[in-house]
């Protein structure tokens, strides 16, 4: 019926249908965490165990390489040819440079723990902690690869299972059945079960990687194929940036803050951003199942439906997420105060600037993703780059006199810069 009034694939319906659901789920995670964890731990031993796991996926950006969009982008296209040949090729070679970079990361965090504890962000307690979550590294970066494999084979419901959020609800799951048995809980059991959580996932994600490689690929038909890209050095690099600066747009303003305020102060803030962003779980949904549609229509040159797809993409959005994102403004006070006893004028202004923030991805739509699957991430990089690097300079500089309500108006404004100067860019692309 849907697919019928507002013209969209009925199969794209059923995937949404199908991933909505989980990818909310995942969605909810850091609020649920915050809102679990408050109750059993200080606000303080919490902001601490969100410094550490905000740089250990700080360091996955850098341990990824860029690795996860190409995977994307080349998987989605070797899955289309049906091409069993290149599959493990590629999937080897993903693994060992992500491996090579992962243990070196490691190595580094660990001779220089003190100097980070004390020299950069003055906080003994972090010391130990941040060892047991970087140990998690490798693994939680090869199950956010496994993630894209998943898009990429077109079953994007099981692409949100790989989410940091829904590890967070694994956590609090594990957390519950110990509490149960009478074992107290700590952010240092918290920092473990986050490790084996990923090693976990990285090896029931390989399993199932493996069936679907059995069951989904068949023969290699060259009469019915489209072209193959390669892992480029100047691509991984290019997507090494974009990934950097989605991590300063996702975690920057809680990275800045960790520098800055409380522990409880940034655990409060914490909640309050993650609330406001919560509709964005819906085009996160979507580009699960449209970026291999992207991949696919541009390297078929059928600009026509890459237009096509990327509006109906954009209709689900605006249609889903409004509403949304209009409950959480209109009752911002009823939400903080139940939900994280957060009181308080600043947090309240600064939680419906976020909202309006939120708002902005979504009426312009899915256009970093469709540039990104369509060969244009090197002007997504270049874009994307500049507008990062002064949001964070500027945050750095304003935090210091305006609090966090300035980091909000900043998150507004270079949001909608950003997504403005790619709009502009698709639109050339579509003509």
């Amino acid at each position: 019926m849907l697919d019928k009034i507002l013209k969209i694939d009925s199969h794209n319906i059923k995937l949404f249908l199908f991933t909505g659901p989980i990818k909310f789920l995942s969605s909810l995670g850091f609020i649920v965490f915050n809102i679990y964890m408050i109750n059993f731990i200080e606000k303080e031993a919490l902001g601490n165990f969100l410094i550490c796991l905000s740089l250990v996926i700080l360091l996955s950006i850098f341990s990824k390489a860029g690795l996860s969009y190409v995977v994307l982008r080349i998987m989605s296209v070797l899955y289309f040819n049906q091409n069993k040949k290149k599959f493990f090729v590629h999937i080897k070679q993903i693994l060992f440079l992500s491996s090579l970079i992962s243990f070196f990361l490691i190595f580094l965090v660990i001779i220089f723990e003190d100097f980070i504890a004390f020299n950069i962000y003055d906080n003994r307690n972090i010391r130990g902690l941040l060892t047991i979550l970087v140990l998690s590294l490798p693994f939680y970066t090869f199950v956010q690869i496994q993630k894209s494999i998943f898009k990429s084979f077109k079953i994007p419901y099981l692409a949100p299972l790989a989410d940091v959020g829904m590890i967070l609800i694994l956590v609090i799951l594990f957390t519950f059945f110990s509490n149960f048995f009478g074992f107290s809980i700590n952010i240092y059991r918290l920092a473990f079960l986050f490790l084996i959580i990923n090693v976990i996932l990285f090896a029931f994600f390989n399993l199932i990687i493996f069936y679907l490689f059995i069951n989904k690929f068949q023969n290699f038909d060259q009469s019915n194929t489209i072209n193959e890209e390669k892992i480029l050095p100047k691509s991984l690099l290019d997507f090494l940036i974009i990934d950097f600066i989605n991590y300063v747009f996702i975690w920057g303003s809680i990275f800045i803050c960790s520098f800055f305020l409380s522990a409880k102060s940034l655990a409060d803030f914490s909640s309050i951003y993650w609330l406001a962003f919560a509709p964005l779980f819906i085009p996160i949904v979507l580009n699960s199942i449209y970026g291999p549609i992207f991949a696919i229509k541009y390297n078929s040159n059928n600009l026509i439906e890459l237009k096509a797809s990327f509006n109906e993409c954009k209709m689900i959005g605006i249609l889903i997420c409004t509403p949304i994102a209009i409950i959480l403004f209109f009752f911002s006070n009823i939400f903080l105060k139940y939900f994280f006893n957060i009181y308080g004028g600043e947090y309240n202004h600064c939680f419906k600037v976020l909202i309006l923030a939120s708002l902005v991805r979504i009426f312009f739509g899915p256009v970093q993703n469709s540039l990104n699957m369509s060969g244009q991430e090197n002007y997504v990089k270049k874009i994307t780059l500049f507008i990062s690097l002064t949001q964070i300079i500027t945050m750095f500089i304003s935090i210091n006199f305006y609090g966090i309500i300035s980091l909000a108006y900043i998150y507004l404004v270079f949001n909608t810069l950003k997504f403005y100067l790619l709009h502009i860019n698709l639109k050339k692309l579509f003509v």
